[in-house]
């Protein structure tokens, strides 16, 4: 088992009834990248396996290469999934983007806490949601979903938010520092290392073997916890910071 899937399941045991012996394992090979994914999910877990590999897969590659654990929880979905995930895309998409909050930014250091995207910030009128109000890590990967949108959707965010111009500096500034990783198709090229693999129990045949080297799970896991966080708002119902809104 990953080391990884064993220490979140150890550390967060009241949503992993069983601890670490309640999850499954598994590997995903996409035709778009040579690596395969692994996937952990506990048996409890309202995502099914098939949901979390469709899921996944419809995520552009270039941002799939970001993430290199999936691990999915029953609801009491690295992206680490809480309760019905299968029925919210976009949360995929904003876990994702705190991964590509790293990327997009030179050196150990995130997006949206850079003096650019401050700057961005400072010269809009508003901002994409409520849920973005809680700080710039949530505001930056609410926008990214709003960049994935206007990538992928003929006419853009424009086509359902005609007056999206007052969060233009904010959206801009995702969609030029992500580039590529918001455009379908291509192949990966950028995957991070696996976790190490440890074994579960005496009778394993790995005995005290590990492989793989560890990734910081900062940068490599995403936290969708959608029992505990409600969907997104909207584009058109979007309330700001303060006095600032967007509607």
């Amino acid at each position: 088992m990953p080391d990884r899937c064993r220490d979140v399941a150890n550390g967060q045991k009241a949503d992993f009834p069983g601890g670490p012996y309640g999850i499954e394992v598994f590997n995903v090979h996409y035709a778009d990248c040579d690596t395969a994914w692994v996937m952990c999910r506990h048996n409890q877990a309202e995502i099914s396996r098939e949901q979390m590999i469709d899921l996944f897969g419809r995520m552009p590659v270039r941002m799939r290469q970001w993430i290199r654990l999936i691990i999915g929880n029953p609801d009491y979905g690295d992206v680490w999934l809480w309760g019905d995930a299968q029925n919210y895309p976009t949360l995929w998409v904003h876990e994702m983007a705190h991964a590509l909050d790293y990327q997009a930014a030179p050196g150990p250091t995130r997006l949206s806490s850079s003096q650019r995207w401050l700057d961005a910030y400072n010269n809009d009128a508003a901002i994409s949601d409520g849920y973005a109000a809680k700080d710039q890590k949530e505001n930056f990967a609410q926008e990214t979903v709003i960049a994935l949108f206007d990538t992928v959707v003929p006419g853009g965010i424009g086509t359902v938010v005609p007056n999206w111009a007052v969060i233009y500096n904010q959206h801009s500034t995702v969609r030029s520092a992500l580039g590529d990783n918001l455009v379908p198709g291509g192949r990966c090229g950028a995957r991070k290392p696996d976790a190490g693999i440890v074994c579960m129990g005496p009778a394993a045949p790995c005995g005290q073997r590990q492989v793989g080297q560890r990734a910081s799970p900062t940068i490599a896991t995403a936290v969708v916890k959608v029992s505990r966080m409600p969907p997104p708002e909207g584009p058109g119902v979007l309330a700001a910071d303060g006095e600032r809104f967007w509607q």
